[in-house]
């Protein structure tokens, strides 16, 4: 009898086991080709997920399904999650897993409550994929947001060892996840991440597209295809609009020909210490990045718009506008040796051409390290007045490899600055067929066939906001550009704005290389042909991407205000400050035009002081048309009124210990000399102001 009971006790536990181990397995689909929805309201796990009426409800019960190919996961429109969203199975070639929304409203919300990696739990995303292909991750929003700073990641498509392909990454909204720009390998913590922890998986074919991406700690979107691992070809960025972005904004890495393209990054590096830069590939072959747009890149730790980086090969930049960024234009860098310090470091084959640079801060080309044989051609780089550094900034990081055989042909440098050139230990360095129109220092190189006339660009420092602005810097007829420049060998057969390039004919000098324009009639337009979307506005959910020609004008704005402006900012305010509702009403506009005052942190305001260092945006029938910063001269702190916190803040600045910059810097110019620098002197005039002895001219 005690045998038998503990016989049957026995069973009991083996069935009861049984039945907890199968209960953690994940759940196979019963088919293919089926979509499952679910309704954080009125769904329930019992239900077969099978239709509108019999949703399921948590993404535990989504996390515990294995889906097949051709299957779709629809979550619903208004509804919201908590947690990390993380289905199995993997999809096929043309028959993917979709992830989607369905129904109407905002887009569906996945949580992921501050989630992040730990060495005993990996999974750190509020999306999150692992050695898994042929997914679609679309119209959905995601946000992974808490009160410390952690390695996390938005969406995080990870690996365990293997080769991965056919990740698609579409018309998301990834925003406010709370990582660290100044972690050791800050680069790849990002809101989108396409990375393999492991270190041993390989992506291929990856797309990531029409995005929206801000408020992140560190980078907006890393791609690393770990071509050293198995196949990483075929990645594409695209469409995508990064905005407030703590560190990097658009990086691929160890990839094979990638394309970046059509992408938009505005104000990146705005609380990393380290080194960011808006836009770049590291250790990648062949890599394209071309029609994008990188402005208020912040600090001047790199901080360019762009840069071709370490251990790359064949390397395009073409058809880019950089503007306003603290950094400067371009950087093209190395590292004296490899990884693992047996060999020595390279940047081979960089192409920079048809690119546009409008007062971009600092340096317009860092030039740094091993780096070789370097193109720069056919570029129209706009220097504001008051810029001082150097023009080109070469140097090395370790004394011993330089530069080596540079060339910069058929460049537009248009120099309102007075900064020099630093062209140290460079070898087999060329300037031909330049124009130095402006300024010019006596390190400007030597060139052959120099011009210095005025080129005679249609509205120089006239381009706005997006690629299709920039239809300033085309030239007039008679200027001394047209036809003038040397053949290029290989030049990628057209300029900046579509017109051909010949092989054969001499091209113009610059980015533009049609006919002369008639000075008298300039509302001439840019045509490309696109796979696009309209940014930087906000991307519908429901947007699908289709390749059409799209054609922009760059005629101005229909309002009128009493504020002057000019490179980007804003000033001319009443020198005791104004309120939201005073500046917003001095606007006088016409139906279509809206005016919104952005706050120093991003946001919308309708009320309170207008302060130095926040946003004018103009939209045009919805869509941005220019941005400026405001500038109060005095209000350094920018909270919109001139006081002894002020004093304080330039009192530091002079004595060196905590510097200005960007608009602070240029409120604190409060004695306007032109050079824009801050000193004693103006320290006088703020102190006058604060004392209400003598107000502080804002005109």
């Amino acid at each position: 009898m005690k045998l038998y009971a503990k016989k049957s006790i026995s069973g009991f536990i083996v069935c009861l086991v049984l039945v907890l181990l199968l209960s953690t397995l994940p759940i196979t689909a019963s088919a293919v080709n089926t979509s499952y929805y679910v309704d954080a309201v009125s769904g329930s796990d019992s239900n077969n997920g099978k239709s509108v009426d019999t949703a399921w409800k948590t993404l535990a019960k989504v996390n515990s399904t294995t889906f097949g190919a051709g299957d779709k996961i629809l979550f619903k429109r208004g509804s919201s999650w908590t947690g990390t969203l993380y289905p199995k199975g993997s999809g096929a070639s043309g028959n993917p897993i979709t992830i989607d929304a369905y129904g109407s409203g905002a887009l569906p919300v996945i949580n992921g409550n501050g989630k992040y990696y730990t060495t005993s739990d990996p999974i750190d995303s509020a999306v999150y994929l692992r050695s898994q292909s042929h997914w679609v991750i679309s119209n959905i929003e995601v946000t992974n947001k808490t009160t410390t700073k952690a390695e996390r990641y938005g969406i995080h498509i990870d690996g365990s060892g293997g080769q991965n392909t056919g990740i698609t990454i579409r018309n998301t909204k990834v925003h406010d996840v709370t990582n660290d720009g100044n972690a050791g390998e800050h680069a790849r913590i990002a809101g989108i991440a396409v990375w393999a922890r492991s270190w041993g998986d390989s992506f291929s074919n990856v797309l990531v597209e029409g995005n929206e991406v801000y408020n992140i700690g560190s980078t907006a979107i890393y791609v690393n295809g770990m071509k050293w691992v198995g196949s990483a070809v075929n990645n594409v960025i695209r469409n995508n609009y990064v905005h407030e972005i703590g560190g990097d904004g658009i990086m691929t890495v160890d990839c094979e020909s990638p394309l970046a393209e059509y992408n938009v990054a505005n104000t990146t590096h705005n609380q990393s210490t380290v080194a960011c830069v808006a836009m770049w590939p590291f250790s990648c072959n062949n890599a394209v990045f071309q029609y994008n747009e990188a402005y208020n890149t912040k600090t001047t730790a790199d901080g360019q718009g762009f840069d071709s980086d370490y251990m790359s090969r064949g390397t395009i930049f073409q058809y880019n506008y950089g503007h306003d960024n603290e950094g400067g234009f371009f950087l093209i860098c190395s590292e004296p040796t490899t990884w693992d310090g047996k060999q020595t470091g390279f940047n081979d084959g960089t192409i920079v051409r048809y690119n546009i640079g409008q007062n971009n801060a600092n340096w317009q080309f860092v030039l740094w390290t091993n780096i070789t044989n370097t193109s720069i051609y056919n570029n129209v780089v706009s220097i504001k007045a008051g810029n001082s550094s150097p023009v080109i900034w070469s140097g090395s990081r370790n004394n011993l490899w330089y530069p080596d055989k540079t060339t910069f042909k058929n460049n537009i440098f248009y120099h309102n600055g007075t900064g020099g050139y630093l062209l140290e230990k460079l070898t087999g360095l060329v300037f031909d067929y330049n124009i130095f129109y402006g300024y010019h220092a006596s390190s400007e190189p030597y060139d052959a066939h120099k011009l210095t006339n005025n080129p005679k660009f249609v509205k120089p420092g006239g381009a706005g906001l997006g690629i299709t602005s920039c239809d300033a810097y085309k030239l007039q007829i008679g200027s001394p550009a047209l036809n003038s420049g040397v053949l290029i060998t290989n030049n990628g057969g057209k300029d900046y704005f579509g017109n051909p390039v010949s092989a054969t004919a001499a091209p113009n000098r610059g980015a533009y290389n049609g006919p002369g324009i008639d000075s008298s009639t300039t509302n001439s337009t840019t045509t490309y042909t696109t796979t696009s979307i309209s940014l930087p506005s906000v991307i519908p959910s429901d947007t699908t991407t289709t390749t059409s020609a799209t054609t922009a004008t760059s005629n101005p704005p229909t309002y009128s205000s009493p504020f002057k402006t000019a490179n980007g900012q804003m000033w001319g305010l009443t020198a005791g400050g104004m309120s939201y509702e005073q500046f917003s009403t001095a606007f006088v506009t016409q139906p279509g035009i809206t005016i919104t005052v952005l706050s120093k942190d991003g946001k919308a305001i309708t009320s309170g002081k207008i302060g130095t260092g926040m946003k004018v945006k103009v939209s045009e029938n919805n869509a941005p048309s220019e941005e400026f910063s405001v500038i109060l001269y005095g209000d350094i702190d920018g909270n919109g009124t001139i006081d002894v916190i002020d004093m304080v803040k330039m009192k530091m600045h002079i004595l060196k210990i905590n510097y200005l910059q960007g608009a602070m810097y240029t409120a604190a110019n409060t004695d306007r000399d032109s050079k824009v620098t801050v000193n004693v002197f103006d320290m006088v005039v703020l102190k006058k102001s604060v004392l209400k002895i003598n107000q502080i001219d804002q005109n």
